[in-house]
């Protein structure tokens, strides 16, 4: 569990790679994620009440379930689900932007 005041930068990226991965799995076996960041009052909260010491940092959560499908399947379809390589595709350098061609 995370925590030393002296690793906090090196513990954020660990934690994002470890919540990655249990998401990563979860879809191989059906499963959707959600995952958030407890803040504020949040986080002493949510230390309360699964019995965490208060100098134990606890901040990611990450919800795990399986979808409803018949819920996706009602949804509306976009005409267009992606936007073009245009527009989120860029060559670029300090002070230099250019568009990249599809």
């Amino acid at each position: 569990m995370a925590g030393d005041h002296g690793q906090v930068e090196q513990e954020t990226y660990d934690e994002g790679r470890l919540s990655e991965r249990i998401m990563l799995a979860a879809a191989a076996y059906g499963i959707g994620s959600s995952i958030g960041w407890f803040r504020r009052s949040g986080m002493t909260d949510a230390k309360a009440i699964l019995g965490i010491p208060q100098e134990r940092l606890v901040r990611t959560a990450i919800s795990l379930g399986y979808p409803d499908e018949e819920a996706r399947r009602a949804r509306s379809k976009h005409a267009q689900a992606r936007k073009s390589l245009s527009d989120i595709v860029h060559d670029e350098r300090y002070g230099l932007h250019q568009h990249h061609k599809d």
